[in-house]
């Protein structure tokens, strides 16, 4: 095997990143972005899972196990869309999880933000799809259909998510077969 040696800018890091399927040696700026420009598809949020359990997230690397232990032939397209979008939310929220110790109290004010839509059918395939609307915030209660697990710590975030994922939101909510 031979060995390659490259010289790295200052202020960049080498990353791999899967480029149209081929991996990739990309040198990215050290400077922290923000994490919605980090995060744009699923693979980011996994690659900043794996960066997390490398610096001790161990709440990382059980999102992490969960996906590579999951038969993605023989489980439903809503299972798989709904454990894609919770490493998408625990990235996005960098770590965040919401407190639920004061869960049934009022002094629970935590908000958790939601993204909503609405749901549109296709008028020539009749099929339906899901269009962002809003974003919604909970405090001391939390409905089934919202999801504990896939909240946001801002409303920013929660619109974020909604707009870019709402293919998975769609996959999570809708049965089109």
């Amino acid at each position: 095997m031979e060995t390659v040696t490259i010289e790295i800018p200052e202020g960049k890091t080498p990353e791999w990143r899967d480029i149209n399927g081929v991996q990739t040696l990309v040198l990215v700026d050290n400077k922290s972005k923000h994490i919605t420009d980090r995060i744009k598809t699923f693979d980011d949020a996994l690659c900043e899972l794996h960066k997390r359990f490398d610096n001790g997230d161990y709440n990382a690397k059980a999102l992490l196990d969960g996906w590579y232990n999951i038969e993605l032939t023989t489980h439903t397209k809503d299972l798989i869309a709904f454990v894609k979008l919770r490493i998408i939310t625990y990235a996005l929220n960098e770590g965040w999880k919401p407190t639920y110790s004061s869960f049934n109290s009022d002094d629970d004010s935590q908000e958790r933000w939601f993204p909503w839509f609405n749901i549109v059918q296709d008028e020539e395939s009749l099929k339906y799809t899901l269009q962002f609307s809003d974003t919604n915030p909970v405090t001391s209660s939390v409905y089934t259909g919202d999801g504990a697990k896939l909240c946001f710590k801002s409303r920013n975030l929660a619109e974020y998510a909604g707009q870019q994922f709402t293919d998975l939101y769609a996959d999570l909510t809708l049965d089109n077969s």
